[in-house]
């Protein structure tokens, strides 16, 4: 590689500013008249069961989860326990264990079309996009007239890059349920996602009019007021998000604003705490091991990403930063989990540039190059995507592909550090082509 060039970076999916999504978005359980107790046992299960199901409309989800085990415990056959506990898991953040009650439920109950929708949500909580999506292909039939089905197809499709086709589905669902909280919040993430900010700030806009109550959306438009550089607006938004209820994500939020000029200390301290208060909450461990990196910290993230990808072994944001990690610290076995992912998510531009930027440290540069042409034309917009591709066609020895690739990673980032040295090497490539002197390394 040419000393006046950076090296390949690779790209990671976490932000600090972390948006309360419209999840989690699972169809509320709607049972018949529950039959009478006959016995004591089943009067027992049947008063946990209740007290369980006041508790958890009350938003009190460890006590509704405890009252739920224990009216199992008394009768084991109470089938339609399993699906409230499921929704009080999943709410808690441990999905894994939520799921595996939805489907002991859907073992006798398969017709259940509501608690079919609620394991979807989980699978996503899981980071199983395409199971999910792959689900929901099974009830279209059935349930296409929700407008739950369309805002949880909408959520998996956002999570696997496709934010065009997940804002139609998010306003599929509002078209039938008209101001709906949930759809509104993922509509503007998928506004944002496709750079329409102004449009996701009317959604935005709407939503804290019509549920000033609701953290939600006060905690959003702080991140998108953040990202346009209004931070008076968005400390308001989050001070008014913390006001509002319990959101770990503004509380984080602010934190992080409030401490941006800092080393990181104040970040770091308040994810570990929202680590250790939910430590199955795959998001708050993501976002530490993310921390931690950026930190130097390697072999701390190595570990906050091996316990959460124990936790949620399917989860491809943490495969992905595990990667990241491994490869930042020179380990074996960076490749592999950066592979699967781009396997897993071949449409998405990210994950095909890190698998370019782990080939080319394994040696591959074919296989590097064929990667960042695939993550280029997904995402022309990203210029880290485009340098890398310049530097990769450059060493391939591709002179008129490369000076183009760097042409085009000057207008997207003209004021770059980096800029001006760019610059120089393009004429250096112009006069080569032009039958000049090789550019030197």
């Amino acid at each position: 590689m040419r000393s006046l060039l950076r090296p390949l970076a690779p790209l990671a999916a976490s932000a600090f500013l972390i948006w309360g999504a419209g999840l989690p978005v699972q169809a509320e359980q709607r049972p018949g008249s529950e039959p009478r107790p006959e016995i004591q046992v089943e009067w027992e299960a049947h008063q946990f069961f209740r007290e369980g199901r006041s508790l958890h409309r009350a938003g009190r989800l460890e006590r509704a989860v405890d009252l739920y085990r224990r009216g199992l415990e008394a009768d084991p056959g109470r089938l339609e326990i399993r699906p409230y506990l499921g929704l009080a898991l999943d709410a808690l953040g441990r999905s894994r264990e939520a799921l595996d009650h939805y489907e002991a439920y859907l073992v006798l109950e398969p017709e259940d079309h509501r608690v079919r929708l609620n394991r979807v949500a989980a699978l996503i909580h899981l980071g199983r996009e395409l199971e999910a999506l792959e689900a929901l292909g099974g009830l279209a039939l059935a349930v296409s007239s929700l407008p739950e089905f369309h805002n949880l197809r909408g959520v998996a499709l956002l999570h696997t890059e496709q934010p065009g086709r997940a804002a139609e589905e998010f306003r599929l669902a509002l078209a039938m349920r008209p101001g709906w909280t949930e759809a509104s919040l993922n509509l503007a993430s998928a506004l944002m996602a496709m750079g329409h900010p102004v449009e996701a700030l009317e959604v935005l806009d709407r939503v804290v009019r019509t549920t000033p109550g609701d953290p939600r959306g006060w905690n959003n438009l702080g991140i998108l007021l953040a990202g346009q550089g209004d931070l008076p607006a968005a400390r308001e938004a989050f001070r008014r998000a913390i006001g509002s209820g319990e959101l770990w994500q503004a509380r984080l939020n602010s934190a992080v604003l409030e401490s941006r000029d800092e080393a990181g200390g104040a970040q770091l301290v308040q994810a570990a705490d929202l680590v250790d208060r939910h430590p199955d909450l795959a998001e708050a461990r993501l976002l530490y091991a993310t921390l931690l990196h950026r930190a130097g910290r390697l072999s701390e993230a190595r570990r906050e990403l091996e316990e959460l990808l124990e936790r949620a072994p399917g989860h491809l944001l943490g495969q992905e930063a595990l990667g990241l990690v491994l490869m930042a610290s020179g380990e074996e076995g960076a490749l592999p989990l950066l592979e699967a992912v781009a396997l897993a998510r071949p449409d998405s531009a990210r994950s095909q540039h890190n698998l370019a930027v782990a080939l080319r440290a394994s040696g591959d540069l074919p296989g590097a190059l064929e990667a960042a042409r695939s993550a280029s034309s997904l995402d022309p917009s990203r210029p880290e995507i485009w340098y890398n591709l310049a530097v990769l066609l450059d060493l391939s020895t591709r002179p008129h592909e490369a000076l183009k690739a760097f042409e085009t990673w000057l207008e997207l980032s003209p004021e770059d550090p980096q800029a001006d040295l760019v610059r120089e090497y393009v004429e250096e490539l112009r006069e080569h082509l032009r039958g000049g002197p090789t550019p030197l390394p």
